[in-house]
C-alpha cells in the first residue's frame, strides 16, 4: 500500500531547486592558504597556460583562477561575507573587483587589502586583530582541538597576541563569458570536503592556528568551478539549512499526528 505520507508541493520544488543540474565547467578555481606560485599547482593543470601574478603577497590567502579556454571571463568579481558565530568579521560583506580573467591564462589573486580589523580583504588575514583585541581581549585559546593551537611557535609567545575570533567567510564569484553570465560559490573547505583554511584560520573562526597557517603548513586545492548562471538565491548554504529545517519541521508532524 502506498504511504500517505507526502512531501508539501513547496517542500519538494524547494528540494528540487537545492540540487541543480551541472553545468560543465568553464573555469576551476584552487585555493591556497599561502602565496605560493603556479608551480604549487597540481601537474597538468597548467600546461600551455599563461601564469598572470596578480600583486603576490607572502602569509596571506591566494586563488588560482585556472581559465584554459579560449575566451576572457570578464566583469569577475568576489563578493565576500564573514560568517560564524560569535566571531568578529561575522556579517560583513565586501566586493573585490577582479576585472578580466584573460584566455588560455592562470589569474593568481592574493588577499592584498589594507592590514586593518573588519576587512574580509585584509593582507595577512588572520592577524588583522592583535595586541588589545587579540588573545587578551578575547579569552583564547578558543581554538582548534588541542592546547597550544593559537601559537605558531613556543618560543616567541608574541604570536599568542594574534589569537582572536577573526571568522571565516564565503565567495561568491561572479563574471561575463561569451557574453553570459557565470558563477562560483564556495567557502574555505574543497570540492572533496577537506577544510582547507583562510591562511592560519581553524574551522571555528580562530585565528593562529599552526595546521592552517602558511607558515606551518601550506595547503591547496579545488574550490569550485565556474559555471555558466547566476549565483542562487538564496545561497547555497541557506538554502540547504531552509531546506533542512522543512523536512525536520514535516517529521515532527507526521509524529504528532502518529502519537
Amino acid at each position: 500500500m502506498a504511504s500517505r505520507h507526502r512531501i508539501p508541493a513547496a517542500a519538494a520544488l524547494l528540494l528540487l531547486s537545492a540540487a541543480p543540474v551541472r553545468a560543465a565547467p568553464i573555469a576551476t578555481i584552487y585555493g591556497e592558504s599561502h602565496t605560493g606560485g603556479i608551480g604549487d599547482l597540481p601537474a597538468g593543470v597548467t600546461g600551455g597556460l599563461t601564469w598572470l601574478n596578480s600583486i603576490a603577497q607572502p602569509d596571506t590567502p591566494t586563488l588560482f583562477f585556472v581559465n584554459p579556454s579560449n575566451q576572457p571571463i570578464t566583469n569577475a568579481a568576489m563578493l565576500l561575507k564573514g560568517y560564524g558565530k560569535g566571531t568578529l568579521n561575522a556579517g560583513l560583506s565586501q566586493t573585490v573587483t577582479l576585472g578580466t580573467i584573460p584566455a588560455d591564462s592562470v589569474r593568481q589573486v592574493s588577499w592584498i587589502g589594507p592590514f586593518a580589523p573588519r576587512s574580509l580583504y585584509s593582507f595577512d588575514y588572520d592577524d588583522q586583530y592583535s595586541s588589545n583585541s587579540g588573545a587578551n581581549a578575547h579569552g583564547a585559546p578558543g581554538s582548534g582541538t588541542t592546547a597550544g593551537d593559537c601559537t605558531l611557535d613556543a618560543a616567541n609567545p608574541g604570536w599568542f597576541n594574534y589569537c582572536a575570533p577573526v571568522g571565516n567567510f564565503t565567495v561568491t564569484f561572479t563574471g561575463q563569458f561569451g557574453g553570459q553570465p557565470v558563477y562560483a560559490f564556495f567557502a574555505e573547505t574543497d570540492l572533496a570536503g577537506k577544510y582547507l583554511g583562510w591562511e592560519g584560520v581553524d574551522p571555528n573562526g580562530w585565528s593562529e592556528n599552526a595546521k592552517y597557517d602558511a607558515n606551518a603548513s601550506p595547503i591547496g586545492g579545488v574550490l569550485a568551478n565556474i559555471t555558466p548562471g547566476t549565483p542562487p538565491v538564496p545561497e547555497p548554504m541557506t538554502l540547504t539549512l531552509l531546506a533542512s529545517g522543512i523536512i525536520v519541521a514535516g517529521w515532527a508532524r507526521r509524529r504528532r499526528r502518529a502519537d
